[in-house]
């Protein structure tokens, strides 16, 4: 599963759903989980105004930029 991060998870659920077909498999307020109707390909959306989410960004930046 790809895992991507948001500042808006509707629009980017929304965006996702169409432009790839995907089903919404999982939907909260931090976390989407969209999946394709074949079940071969899964999307995470994470929102990146959460705390955690900040924090998982800065250690991955800091390792790979």
């Amino acid at each position: 599963m790809t895992n991507i991060c948001s500042d808006n998870l509707a629009e980017s659920r929304d965006f996702y759903t169409k432009l790839f077909d995907f089903n919404v498999d999982y939907d909260s307020d931090w976390f989407v989980h969209l999946i394709s109707k074949d079940k071969k390909l899964e999307l995470g959306i994470i929102d990146q105004r959460m705390k955690l989410s900040r924090k998982i960004f800065k250690i991955i930046r800091k390792d790979f930029m």
